[in-house]
C-alpha cells in the first residue's frame, strides 16, 4: 500500500521533470533566436573575415556591425 510519503514523493518528481522540460523549451527557444539574430547581423562573417587565428571580443565585432 502506497503511503502520504510515496505520493508526495511521486508529485514532486513528477513536477521537477516538467519544471526541466519547460527549461529545455525556453532554453532551445531562446537559442534559436540567438543564432538567428548573429545570422541577420553577419555575426559569422565577421569573424570568418578576421581570419582563423583572428580573436574578436565583443566590443571588436560591435565596430565592425556599424560598418556593415
Amino acid at each position: 500500500m502506497w503511503s502520504s510519503n510515496n505520493t508526495k514523493s511521486l508529485h514532486e518528481e513528477e513536477e521537477l521533470e516538467n519544471f526541466s522540460y519547460a527549461t529545455q523549451l525556453v532554453n532551445s527557444t531562446a537559442m534559436s533566436m540567438c543564432l538567428q539574430t548573429a545570422v541577420e547581423l553577419r555575426v559569422f562573417d565577421i569573424i570568418a573575415k578576421a581570419g582563423n587565428k583572428a580573436r574578436l571580443s565583443a566590443s571588436e565585432i560591435a565596430v565592425h556591425l556599424c560598418n556593415n
